[in-house]
């Protein structure tokens, strides 16, 4: 437990000492919560939540769905509407989805079966 404290306290510290301007995201107005996990930074912005991928800081935003599915918009930095799709991504709680990816047209999710399993889904959305 100590190593885990003495860890976030280096990237605390290091963080200021290293801090350097990623990108620009221009899409957000009042910013409330951040949360990264290990390939998606995840913002919320009342109403919205924002989600960008870490590895290029592609904003990746879900919209509306219906019959099962939710839209997903990727956009670059710019703004500039890059693909717009509808993708059967698997719901956790109202607030969180299982796990996912999108690469090369295909969507990997992780999800969690009624037995507590995790099961690996692979959708090929193109």
């Amino acid at each position: 437990m100590k190593r885990k404290y003495l860890f976030v306290l280096v990237l605390i510290i290091s963080s200021f000492i290293y801090s350097q301007k990623a990108a620009t995201l221009e899409h957000l107005i009042q910013p409330k919560n951040i949360h990264v996990d290990a390939d998606r930074i995840y913002i919320t912005d009342y109403p919205e939540i924002h989600i960008y991928s870490i590895t290029d800081y592609k904003l990746l935003k879900t919209f509306k769905k219906e019959a099962g599915k939710s839209e997903v918009q990727i956009f670059d930095l710019k703004g500039t509407l890059l693909e717009k799709t509808m993708v059967p991504i698997k719901e956790k709680n109202s607030k969180r989805f299982f796990p996912y990816d999108i690469n090369k047209g295909v969507l990997y999710q992780l999800v969690e079966n009624d037995d507590e399993e995790w099961e690996l889904h692979v959708t090929k959305i193109h």
